[in-house]
């Protein structure tokens, strides 16, 4: 069912006229990525607070990233996460380190392409730690100058299972006007057959500062839910 709905989605892009040139979108809330990269040695400074639940246990997540553009079509960036379950102490949670190459300007192509390699650690729940890479597509297409639909097709190895995991992530975007932009991100482990839905509202300040919100809704097996606030600071 879900490859089927990104045949769907991928068709309706790929049929849709060529897009013209607009400005550069930063990634979504969560873990969708966008395909624009920073401009050459622009540098991107951001924090994420969580409060969610999961089996009834509250907790706060802490995440502070940063990104540098290389070139205007390579860039990295790197993100560390805290965890404070209970809301008592805080404990290291996850690390993680991504480069994203887009391929040609925007708008060259019918569908906007670029390619993303991750290297990550992670600690679950339970404290069990997981190392693992990830290879990602991004594909990405404007329909008009408001409107913006992403799909990453990601495959994960962890090095613990073995096994590699194919979790697609989807979002679009609404520019409403230069302070105000909507929209929504769907994610789903075909592995663990969990997923979950995050609406999100953003507010643009100039080119230098955007402030996030979004409530994320655990699906299938994926119990957890959280509120999270976004600050991005371009440097």
């Amino acid at each position: 069912m879900n490859r089927k709905l990104n045949v769907i989605l991928l068709s309706i892009i790929f049929l849709t006229p060529f897009s013209n040139l607009y400005p550069h979108r930063d990634d979504f809330i969560d873990e969708t990525i966008v395909y624009l990269t920073l401009a050459r040695q622009e540098l991107e400074l951001e924090y994420w607070f969580d409060y969610g639940s999961l089996d009834r246990t509250n907790f706060l997540r802490y995440n502070f990233a940063s990104e540098f553009g290389i070139t205007n079509h390579w860039m990295i960036d790197g993100r560390v996460t805290y965890y404070s379950p209970d809301i008592k102490g805080f404990d290291f949670q996850s690390g993680r380190f991504e480069t994203r190459y887009r391929l040609y300007d925007e708008g060259t192509l019918p569908v906007d392409i670029a390619l993303s390699a991750e290297v990550n650690s992670e600690k679950d729940f339970t404290g069990k730690r997981e190392e693992g890479i990830e290879g990602r597509i991004i594909l990405s297409h404007d329909f008009e100058e408001k409107l913006n639909f992403t799909l990453n097709i990601p495959e994960e190895y962890t090095f613990d299972t073995h096994k590699g995991v194919f979790y697609p992530a989807f979002g679009f975007r609404y520019d409403a006007n230069d302070l105000f932009r909507l929209g929504s991100e769907l994610k789903y482990n075909t592995y663990e057959h969990s997923g979950s839905v995050i609406p999100q509202i953003w507010l643009t300040f100039g080119e230098s500062l955007t402030i996030k919100f979004g409530y994320s809704k655990g699906l299938n097996n994926n119990k957890e839910d959280f509120s999270r606030i976004a600050l991005e600071a371009e440097i």
